[in-house]
């Protein structure tokens, strides 16, 4: 049960929460168990991208790659996600949920093939 494990639960929490969220929101047993998913999958990828910044970004550069890590991963992500989650939720709110599960799903499935401990 090592690196690839956890992993695979982080990937197949965050497809779960969205899915979940997205079927289950007028619930709010499912709210607060989806929300506890939500700071495992969250907190912990957060966590590992910082490590690789500074496994990556070395010395003087430490800041400049928590810089691109922020503006690219939170803002230039954040836009993308947000301006695509408008779009579905004008089509349909549970539909984005999905999409969203899927994508976690899909991250899952590229980090078996690609991501080595």
């Amino acid at each position: 049960m090592g690196g690839e494990f956890n992993l695979d639960v982080k990937c197949l929490s965050g497809a779960l929460r969205w899915l979940l969220i997205g079927v289950g929101a007028e619930n709010l047993s499912v709210l607060i168990f989806s929300q506890v998913l939500h700071a495992v999958t969250f907190g912990s990828f957060h966590a590992a991208a910082v490590a690789l910044v500074y496994r990556y970004f070395k010395g003087e550069l430490k800041g400049r790659g928590q810089a691109l890590y922020s503006s690219v991963g939170f803002g230039a992500g954040g836009a993308v996600g947000s301006l695509m989650a408008g779009y579905l939720w004008e089509i349909d709110a549970v539909l984005m949920f999905v999409f969203g599960g899927g994508l976690a799903f899909m991250a899952w499935m590229v980090s078996k093939h690609w991501v080595k401990d």
